[in-house]
């Protein structure tokens, strides 16, 4: 049996498998059903139970549409998701609507995978397109075209335990540079008899959050345009310094945790600060027995975040029936009143500007929910990357190691720099346009 015998039957024993577990519904156009059926493959990358709340909503989706239903199925976190999109990709039969983080846009645009939303956004016309938060939007573009429409917006922010800081004598107003969060760390850091009981901060230890500590660092960790990689930077060089302080000069940090392990610590009282994505501001509000706020991800040498979130997609060899049929899904979900639900339900920030007419009431109840949105000001364009997942497992992988270890800085950059550079040789000449 050759070596491409085996993968062959490898890929079919997959599908056969994920075909069972209903990840991989069989050909749909062989079932013989009139009604147009979808498959809506989602992530949750957050603590909480976010899935159910998406299932029910995809439910009041059928139930107003006759002619379509759509088939939602939960693929875990983000990487777990594109994993799953890309079998299906590479399968033939793609799921009709996917939901994935914003810089796999990117990633599927350069290999002519994705359906072009022009027509559909011609057609709804300037004022619902300029009802976008433009950051966001942009995030989608590429060649002058649209090439995904974004569903779910977030930013990192610092959440803050108000009763630890009251008891350590802390003011949050103090709460604005790096400086001033190891300041904050290290009375908030509780240790007795040299064991651990708080941690004073927790930080994302991953490509979103490096990419935020080189902003406010003052440099991006990409150039203007796709496939220009700016890590091996003295911004770069100043993320990996902070992380070093935080974790190992000051003891003040826990190595690495993962997002929904670190919003958990937190309603559990085990760190005092985090910094975590507004995605989880529901989570937090649902569960903190204590008084909370947030403010703005201090900065270093300017205010400054990674906008986060991902954005919905068609695939381009999906039938034109479906295609359709996932426009009419994705325009449903996008309308204001249910991007505001959304907003309520998970703590991420409206994308529309009209949503926000719908959450005068959850923002008085939640005030920290709009200081998430304001922080937009200070929002810059995520990191799009050819390769995504392979670029972004190297960071990743990259920066859990050098964390751990307390690499240094210079070393670490200059690595990642010429990891990720040997990825984009395959891209060199290749013209993609912002």
């Amino acid at each position: 049996m050759t070596k491409k015998v085996r993968e062959l039957m490898l890929v079919g024993l997959i599908l056969v498998g994920l075909a069972l577990v209903g990840l991989f519904p069989l050909n749909k156009a062989a079932i013989g059903q009139e009604e147009i059926m979808l498959d809506f493959v989602f992530p949750v990358q957050v603590a909480g139970r976010l899935a159910p709340e998406m299932e029910a909503k995809v439910r009041e989706f059928n139930a107003t549409h006759e002619g379509i239903h759509v088939t939602p199925i939960f693929g875990g976190n983000y990487h777990n998701t594109i994993s799953i999109v890309e079998l299906r990709m590479a399968s033939g039969d793609p799921p009709d609507v996917f939901l994935v983080m914003y810089p796999h846009t990117l990633h599927f645009y350069g290999r002519d995978s994705l359906e072009c939303l022009d027509p559909y956004v011609r057609e709804m016309g300037k004022e619902w397109r300029e009802d976008f938060v433009d950051a966001y939007w942009k995030m989608g573009t590429y060649g002058g075209s649209q090439w995904a429409i974004p569903y779910q917006g977030s930013t990192p922010i610092l959440y803050y335990n108000e009763e630890a800081l009251r008891e350590a004598g802390l003011d949050p107003e103090g709460l604005n540079t790096w400086d001033d969060v190891i300041e904050y760390a290290k009375k908030l850091t509780i240790r007795e008899g040299g064991v651990l009981k708080r941690w004073g901060v927790e930080i994302m230890v991953d490509e979103w959050g490096f990419q935020m500590l080189a902003l406010q660092a003052g440099q991006h960790i990409i150039g203007e345009t796709p496939g220009k990689v700016t890590i091996d930077t003295e911004a770069g060089r100043d993320a990996m310094a902070f992380y070093n302080d935080l974790v190992h000069r000051y003891k003040v940090a826990p190595k690495f945790r993962l997002y929904g392990d670190t919003a958990e610590d937190f309603v559990a009282g085990e760190t005092a600060m985090m910094w975590n994505t507004t995605g989880s501001l529901a989570f937090v509000r649902d569960n903190a027995t204590f008084d909370w706020n947030v403010r703005y991800a201090p900065k270093k040498v300017q205010y400054a975040v990674a906008i986060g979130g991902g954005a919905l997609h068609i695939p381009k060899i999906s039938p034109e029936s479906h295609k359709k049929a996932a426009w009419t899904f994705i325009e449903w979900m996008v309308r204001p009143e249910n991007v505001a639900w959304w907003s309520y339900t998970s703590g991420y920030i409206p994308f529309r500007i009209s949503a926000t007419k719908f959450l005068g009431e959850y923002w008085e109840k939640l005030p920290q929910a709009k200081v998430a949105f304001n922080q937009l000001e200070y929002a810059r364009k995520w990191a799009a990357w050819y390769s995504a997942g392979a670029v972004m497992k190297i960071i990743n992988d990259g920066l859990e190691e050098a964390v751990a270890t307390g690499m240094d800085p210079a070393k670490f950059t200059q690595k990642l720099q010429r990891d990720i550079e040997r990825i984009y040789a395959r891209y060199e000449g290749k013209k993609v346009e912002e």
